[in-house]
């Protein structure tokens, strides 16, 4: 049976004030963890929620990196969309390495049981997400490290429509789903299985499926969006045009590229949850995964005006 982690040592996240880091440092609050963030500015340090440490540093400095680690009793660790992840990954797994600390990576991952089809399928995979193949052999790292790593493979974040919000709000939906559909997640289920491992031990090491229930389509995203603002959203996401549009003008650097590239491939795509990766999920949480309708609702529920 898992046992609590010891309090006596932080668990450290890196990536803390990002959408993913949010919310496992929210998931490790509510359960009492001591939690630690490496910040890169005072202005990341003052953004963080009360109760939690912050330590000063990039993870490009190895140093610093290695000091953080060494104060911990477990590592979170997400992949960031820049042009030097691979160094920055090495950087955090090598101080866990290191430091004998287990580190809980969320990532992109091409699980298979033998080397070569590993190896096979990655070749694969980055024909198909060129863009990626960085991220690949970051995955691969991960996984060969052995018994103190944890990886969460996560569906396409339902959290991405924060890009796309101001079309929706203007009454049409961008994000390029097409109209059979792709299965997302939402990022609370990846804080929530994210918290559980960093905290208890008796966990193996390995792969760690997290994915929604269902696929949802453009146009079906644009008939929930309808219902929960109670005005007409319609499905526009199958022009280029838009989608580009609102990708280009909101995100910058790396992360605007890759999420074009992967736009692109992804529009070409489909397919529902792989029903063991959805029971692996639901058996984390200990509950069924969020739905994206969940998901719209809370939205919805946040922004809109309390009545009086």
């Amino acid at each position: 049976m898992s046992q609590l982690a010891l309090s006596s040592r932080p668990i450290l996240v890196l990536g803390a004030t990002g959408t993913v880091g949010r919310e496992v440092v929210r998931a490790l609050r509510a359960r009492d963890a001591t939690v630690l963030a490496l910040v890169r500015s005072q202005a990341s340090a003052a953004a963080l929620p009360p109760g939690v440490g912050a330590t000063l540093g990039d993870l490009g400095d190895v140093a610093a990196v290695q000091g953080a680690v060494g104060r911990a009793g477990a590592v979170f660790f997400v992949n960031p969309h820049e042009a030097d992840e691979e160094l920055y990954a090495e950087n955090v797994l090598s101080a866990c390495e290191r430091a004998g600390v287990r580190l809980v990576f969320v990532g992109v991952h091409v699980d298979a049981r033998w080397k070569w089809l590993r190896a096979l399928l990655r070749a694969l995979y980055g024909s198909l997400f060129p863009h990626y193949k960085p991220r690949f052999r970051i995955g691969e790292r991960v996984f060969s490290a052995g018994t103190k790593t944890q990886l969460l493979l996560a569906s396409p974040f339902y959290q991405n429509d924060e890009v796309f919000h101001p079309d929706v709000l203007e009454g049409r939906y961008t994000q390029p789903l097409g109209t059979k559909g792709i299965t997302g997640v939402d990022v609370r289920d990846i804080g929530e299985i994210a918290a559980k491992l960093l905290v208890e031990e008796g966990h193996p090491a390995g792969c760690y499926p997290v994915t929604g229930p269902s696929p949802v389509s453009g146009p079906e995203a644009a008939a929930i969006w309808t219902e929960a603002l109670g005005r007409p959203v319609t499905y526009a996401g199958h022009e280029p045009a838009m989608w580009t549009r609102a990708i280009s003008t909101r995100l910058t650097g790396r992360k605007r590229e890759d999420w074009l590239k992967t736009y692109r491939a992804l529009a070409k795509m489909s397919g529902g949850p792989n029903p063991v990766e959805l029971a692996r999920t639901a058996e984390m949480l200990g509950r069924a995964p969020y739905s994206y309708r969940d998901y719209v609702n809370r939205v919805v529920g946040l922004t809109r005006p309390a009545s009086r």
